[in-house]
């Protein structure tokens, strides 16, 4: 077979989760297969070395561009050329003139509700360009394939698709999550981000189904509460963004207590995460939620939403919460942080849990996909 699989954004410097999750599924393509012909399509950018042509992959850059004419006529004009038997669209959207046999992958419709209409000028616009492209292209596409059993059922009772044409691609965790006991690494890495001795982990957004806002309010009334509280530290936010919320809502928290460390190497958030006694994540909405294994699989107890896909991927490893309801996370935090017997239950649960989201059963199941519609 020759398949073409298109990540636009593969090489960009600051990977979002769609890019992580093409990176980590060709990666696992390239151990697993060495049969077939790939041709990885995407864009000029900052990165230079995530992914180089070997064997039987070829990494093609194309120039960058305006995203929607990138995708409607720059990427399918060069993949007509190649002729590939299948064209995998990694990240929800695709080219809807396109006329080959066609895999995509749709994440989740989170794109479709109210709860991203506030977000940044950039994300309004890439919302308005998915609910344009992706209802036409579910119809239009082979096959379509999601990353969770509840972003499956959207995709079927939403779009109007059979549920015949979805597959559900369970998301992997990468290798570098895992348990670190080396101290001198775990300190090194305390002292280069300025982190506390003891602190909670919160990875925030300016989006607001990350559910920031909540965070901040449960971890005011936690601080109430509590006589020997920890820090928290958010990623993700710019400080003026943490603060713009903090003033407009009169949420109070003491100076000191709030820790923003900027910007987070990747290699160093395995490591963060071991470092973590509370990693929060009650996102207001979820397609996959791949922080939650990853936390999980670095031995952090996990605070999660009762909602969406988060239930499903967490199983019975987290403490899940309402997350529109500020109190109830903050009792959560309080009970998780307040029992050592507790967090350590957590912690078998979640590295146990973690382990049934793998990159190489991932790739398995798409290169499975890429032979069910080249053939039909």
């Amino acid at each position: 077979m020759r398949i073409c699989i298109e990540a636009q954004r593969l090489f960009r410097k600051n990977k979002h989760g769609m890019e992580v999750v093409a990176l980590e599924t060709i990666r696992a393509l390239q151990t697993l297969d060495k049969v077939n012909e790939y041709h990885i399509i995407t864009a000029e950018d900052e990165d230079t070395t995530s992914l180089v042509s070997e064997n039987n992959f070829i990494v093609h850059r194309l120039p960058a561009g305006f995203y929607p004419k990138w995708e409607q006529f720059t990427m399918p004009a060069f993949v007509k050329k190649l002729n590939p038997d299948v064209l995998h669209c990694t990240a929800n959207t695709a080219p809807l003139f396109y006329k080959g046999k066609m895999l995509v992958t749709v994440h989740d419709l989170i794109f479709m509700d109210k709860t991203d209409s506030q977000g940044s000028a950039y994300q309004k616009f890439g919302n308005y360009y998915r609910k344009l492209i992706v209802p036409k292209v579910a119809k239009k596409a082979t096959k379509i394939a999601t990353v969770s059993k509840f972003s499956g059922q959207e995709i079927i009772q939403r779009l109007g698709i059979h549920e015949d044409k979805v597959r559900v691609v369970y998301n992997g965790v990468n290798e570098t999550f895992k348990l670190i006991t080396n101290e001198t690494i775990k300190e090194s890495i305390r002292s280069k981000y300025k982190l506390p001795k003891q602190f909670m982990l919160h990875m925030g957004n300016t989006a607001p189904r990350k559910n920031t806002l909540n965070v901040l309010k449960a971890y005011a009334s936690y601080l109430t509460k509590t006589q020997d509280a920890v820090d928290l530290v958010v990623l993700g936010c710019k400080d003026e963004f943490i603060q713009t919320l903090i003033e407009k809502n009169n949420i109070q928290i003491p100076a000191g207590r709030l820790r923003m460390p900027g910007y987070i190497a990747a290699q160093d958030l395995p490591i963060i995460y071991n470092l973590t006694s509370l990693f929060l994540y009650p996102s207001l909405q979820e397609g996959f939620g791949l922080p939650v294994l990853e936390a999980m699989a670095c031995g952090a107890p996990v605070i999660t939403s009762d909602n969406s896909s988060l239930k499903e991927v967490s199983g019975q490893a987290a403490k899940l919460v309402n997350p529109d309801d500020a109190e109830e996370i903050a009792l959560a935090i309080i009970q998780v942080i307040g029992s050592e017997e507790l967090k350590q239950y957590m912690k078998s649960q979640g590295i146990i849990n973690a382990l049934r989201f793998n990159w190489h059963i991932s790739a398995e199941e798409t290169l499975a996909l890429y032979t069910e519609i080249a053939n039909s």
